[in-house]
């Protein structure tokens, strides 16, 4: 019983920080990301936007990611479906992912959504489960198609 209440406990925290990866992003708050990593990690995003995995440090990922987010007005991630499997002090999670974005500029209000899915390979740290490797496969986009790379100053 007690083995299979600590697995519950350890799903529900898995779960909790891969939302919460998401949400800081979305409200730019890179200090609760930066608790969600390990010192190091890997990033894949290639299926979205090409190149190659990266391995990374936290502050290099929101060095990245704090650049991208300040050229939008709002983003707003859903995370659906998570599916936790643990195997001892690593464990893999999948989840459907949304993320609306909007952007205004003088001329226009534009938004888009992109969606796919994550799979993120979690390990048990001293200080709890951390993502060690972040992998988004893209799936579609839909919106506008001409939405801006940058805001206009």
């Amino acid at each position: 019983m007690e083995a299979k209440i600590q697995q519950l406990l350890d799903e529900r925290e898995i779960i909790n920080v891969v939302n919460t990866m998401a949400t800081s992003y979305d409200q730019g708050e890179w200090d609760r990301m930066r608790s969600c990593l390990p010192e190091n990690f890997t990033l894949d995003v290639t299926s979205f936007v090409g190149g190659e995995v990266l391995e990374l440090k936290p502050d290099k990922l929101i060095e990245m990611w704090s650049a991208v987010r300040s050229n939008l007005d709002n983003v707003q991630h859903m995370l659906t479906n998570h599916k936790v499997t643990i195997d001892g002090d690593k464990a893999d999670i999948f989840c459907y992912i949304q993320s609306t974005q909007w952007l205004k500029t003088e001329e226009k209000f534009y938004k888009r959504k992109v969606q796919g899915s994550y799979t993120h390979k979690m390990i048990k740290t001293k200080a709890g489960w951390k993502i060690k490797k972040f992998i988004f496969q893209f799936e579609k986009m839909s919106g506008d198609p001409n939405f801006p790379q940058k805001k206009k100053n």
